[in-house]
């Protein structure tokens, strides 16, 4: 409780004496059977649910269905003895939890939705997007609960300098998404009359639905990213010669 204390205070000074980080260190070595079983269970998780995705089998659906239901289950007793011992609990907290159910919620998901949906054949666009879209949340929501749990050990400083760099990069990102979104539009009016994938015109895709309209801003998007990072010869743009605007841009 002391130690709470001092945390909470901001005072550090007291735990860095070598005698209370010994004690520290004595009391986390009675954790370190239960932390080390810890990762080894979530790695083969996160192994299983890896070869869940290129090759699917009815024995790899039930085990990534027990694995959840056990790490769902501890993790509900832990909740609750947090609840119980706790008289306060922190917005992190929370923050984990709820991304630890999402986590395990997509991956039950892109299991057990392919089999729901094998029973009919309606609005098979919408389920192709949803079976597209759920394994990639469920593998990088796993890898990013496999680092947290890492954070911990002895090469837990590196986890927090990939998150140094990652909210780094999210503060260029809010400057250069909206850029590239404005000349990824302002791109697209210049090239849609030209026939030249993917900018190509609404009008001219017969029975275009709304999915496919947002995959053709999406190409859009990436073609010119990938022009600004210099992936896309310029020669093959400019010999179109549609107007003064295209060789401004």
């Amino acid at each position: 409780m002391c130690l709470m204390l001092q945390k909470k205070e901001n005072k550090w000074g007291v735990m860095r004496h070598p005698m209370v980080l010994n004690f520290i260190n004595e009391r986390l070595l009675d954790c370190a059977f239960f932390y080390t079983l810890h990762i080894i269970a979530f790695a083969v998780f996160l192994l299983l649910l890896s070869s869940h995705i290129f090759s699917s089998t009815p024995a790899k659906d039930i085990a990534v269905t027990a694995f959840i239901a056990v790490f769902l289950f501890f993790m509900l007793v832990k909740g609750a003895i947090k609840a119980r011992i706790s008289h306060s609990i922190s917005f992190w907290f929370v923050i984990a939890y709820a991304f630890n159910i999402a986590t395990y919620a997509a991956t039950f998901l892109y299991v057990w939705l392919p089999t729901m949906f094998s029973y009919d054949d309606y609005h098979e666009e919408q389920k192709k997007i949803v079976l597209w879209f759920l394994p990639i949340v469920a593998i990088i929501s796993a890898w990013v609960n496999f680092l947290y749990i890492l954070r911990k050990s002895p090469y837990g400083i590196y986890i927090f300098m990939m998150v140094r760099i990652l909210r780094s990069f999210g503060h260029i990102a809010t400057i250069w998404i909206p850029t590239l979104i404005a000349f990824s539009f302002a791109f697209h009016l210049i090239m849609r009359d030209s026939g030249t994938e993917p900018w190509e015109s609404f009008d001219k895709i017969e029975n275009a639905t709304m999915l496919q309209k947002l995959f053709v801003i999406l190409q859009a998007i990436t073609k010119t990213s990938t022009m600004m990072i210099g992936e896309v010869d310029a020669n093959d743009i400019l010999g179109l010669s549609l107007s003064f605007l295209l060789h401004e841009f």
